[in-house]
This record gives structure tokens, sequence and C-alpha cells, in this order.
């Protein structure tokens, strides 16, 4: 699941969820994709919720948080047969 398809600090993975059990429905393989996508990570991801930018530090944590949420969730919920 891509950072756009998130907002700070909260997953939904109903989509996601749908998509896999289509998949999974009609015998499909399951690939995960990229998390990180330099030209589709939204504004909200580089700042605090007060607007200000976030230190290096920071921004590496949420990135981390993100890729491991969703990369765990992918691996758990959906079975993906590839990344």
């Amino acid at each position: 699941m891509a950072a756009g398809a998130s907002q700070p600090d909260k997953y939904d993975f109903a989509l996601p969820d749908q998509y896999v059990a289509f998949g999974q429905k009609h015998h499909m393989f399951i690939v995960g994709h990229n998390l990180v996508w330099h030209n589709q990570i939204p504004a909200w991801v580089f700042h605090d919720d007060k607007g200000n930018l976030l230190t290096r530090d920071a921004l590496l944590a949420r990135m981390r948080d993100h890729i491991h949420t969703s990369s765990a969730a992918t691996r758990e919920r959906f079975k993906a047969g590839t990344w």
C-alpha cells in the first residue's frame, strides 16, 4: 500500500483486502508492490501536525513505520507470493 493510500498514523487495508480477495478467488498470484515511490508521496509525510518540516530522523522513522506496517500486513493478511 502506497503512502498516499493512508493517512498519518492510520492504516486502512479495506481496499487492498478487496483486491487480494479477488485475486485469491480467481487463483491469481499476489505480488507486493512499491511502498514508497518518489513522485507519489503526499505532502503530509514530510510535515508534523503543526505543518513544520520533519527532521531527517523523524521522516525516516515515519517511512520505516509505513514500510514495516504495510509489508507485515501484506505478508500476514494477503499472503503475497513475492515482493
